[in-house]
């Protein structure tokens, strides 16, 4: 145990190194594996030490006996409960990973989805036209038009996106920094938001300057805020709608938003599309826009759940073998306790809390474990991989949850071990005792 606990420290140290000084994925996920491989040698020490622990502090003999013995299997078990550690951990970040994300995804879809309807017109003649038509509709609140224009800055493809004035995008946008007023700094089109991960692939902050190319030249805006922009894998700038349709004059003006009371909406979008023979991908329901949205990030992650009952599973079924592997070696230390009068029952319920126990201890260590996983996935390697860092949110129910399935699956792979020592007969009890002398 001695070796395993120096291996440990030094790949916890190999990690640290990573976390500090490495600036890529293969660094986030070298981390990651450091992380899971230390703490997989680390757990026999920690159950060595928790065991002897017990055991100091038992005063009758059978529970003595019961420590001392759970320390002396501890050794046929201990890559049963290091996969099991490793299926819970892994199990814990993952869930806290997707949970974490899609609570953040719903907020900023609410966000980014303010309006109530989206238009979007074939050309700016009928764009007009309908803008023209619904100034005169009293259930329409606001008409927002936005615009999009691609460019490159620095070799990437990034849009420049353009809104409007109005309180829907003040008090929806999310943004995540910002300096004081800065909406009304954003009006005079001198100044933009970025997104997150434009902010971190340039290395851009609140105060720096970028310049924005444009037919006309170079457009130098100032950043007044970030904002959280999930799922988008091009970088985004946001202007003020009137000074991006200055820079860029071509561009078609053929989107806009409405908010609209929520009880007419149903019938606003209905009389669009009779006046102005309006198709599905022409208007969107802010509803319909989301429900989709939420529908696609559920299926996207429906895979995780069946791979951590997977996981789960194939720990389960290592334990499962170690638990068979041993029972007949068990024999020898369990023939003396039926001798001096333990039932065979009590004998195999005995067996139970010893598996149990120490799945029990592995199940709370990989708690931790876990956390620390699902924040090196939310704060290294989403950063990495997409250039956005998603808030870390713990989920107390959601762990209970694991650490009771976890404690099913050990259950379930010591149930046959012991089932089978509660109806093992007499006579192979005694045939232990046959080469004494």
């Amino acid at each position: 145990l001695q070796w395993q606990s120096a291996a440990a420290l030094l790949i916890f140290a190999v990690a640290a190194i990573l976390l500090w000084f490495g600036d890529s994925l293969l660094a986030g996920f070298a981390v990651l594996a450091a992380l899971m491989l230390g703490a997989a040698l680390a757990l026999p020490p920690i159950l060595e030490r928790v065991l002897a622990f017990g055991e100091r502090g038992a005063e009758k003999p059978l529970a003595r006996w019961f420590w001392a013995d759970s320390r002396q299997q501890l050794s046929g078990l201990s890559l049963a409960l290091m996969a099991l550690l490793l299926a819970l951990s892994v199990n814990v970040g993952v869930a806290t990973m997707v949970e974490s994300f899609s609570r953040s995804f719903l907020v900023w879809l609410d966000g980014r989805l303010a309006s109530d309807v989206y238009v979007f017109a074939k050309d700016d003649r009928q764009a007009g036209e309908i803008k023209a038509w619904l100034r005169g509709r009293s259930e329409v609140q606001a008409i927002l038009p936005t615009g999009r224009a691609d460019v490159q800055i620095a070799g990437q493809p990034i849009e420049i996106f353009g809104i409007v004035d109005h309180a829907t995008y003040r008090e929806h946008w999310p943004l995540l920094e910002a300096v004081p007023n800065a909406w009304v700094r954003l009006r005079p089109g001198d100044t933009a938001f970025i997104s997150e991960q434009l902010a971190r692939r340039l290395k851009l902050s609140i105060g720096d300057r970028i310049d924005v190319p444009a037919a006309a030249g170079d457009w130098p805006l100032e950043i007044v805020g970030i904002y959280a922009d999930y799922g988008n894998p091009k970088g985004q700038i946001t202007v003020n709608y009137a000074a991006l349709t200055r820079w860029f004059p071509q561009l078609p003006q053929t989107r806009f938003g409405l908010r609209v009371e929520p009880a007419q909406v149903a019938a606003l979008i209905s009389a669009l599309r009779e006046k102005f023979s309006l198709g599905e991908r022409s208007i969107a329901d802010q509803a319909a826009v989301k429900a989709e949205s939420k529908r696609i990030f559920n299926r996207t992650f429906a895979v995780t759940t069946a791979l951590n009952a997977f996981t789960l599973g194939v720990a389960g079924i290592a334990l499962l073998t170690s638990l068979l592997t041993l029972a007949n070696s068990r024999l020898p230390q369990l023939a003396p306790l039926w001798a001096i009068g333990v039932t065979r029952p009590r004998l195999a319920a005995i067996e139970l809390l010893k598996t149990m126990s120490v799945a029990l201890i592995t199940a709370l260590l990989a708690l931790p474990l876990g956390l620390l996983v699902a924040w090196c996935l939310l704060a290294v390697v989403n950063v990495k991989a997409f250039g956005w860092r998603l808030p870390f949110q713990l989920f107390p129910l959601q762990l209970l949850q694991l650490v009771g399935i976890a404690m099913l699956a050990a259950f379930c792979a010591a149930a046959l071990p012991v089932l089978r020592l509660a109806r093992m007969q007499p006579a192979a009890l005694i045939r232990i005792f046959a080469n004494e002398r």
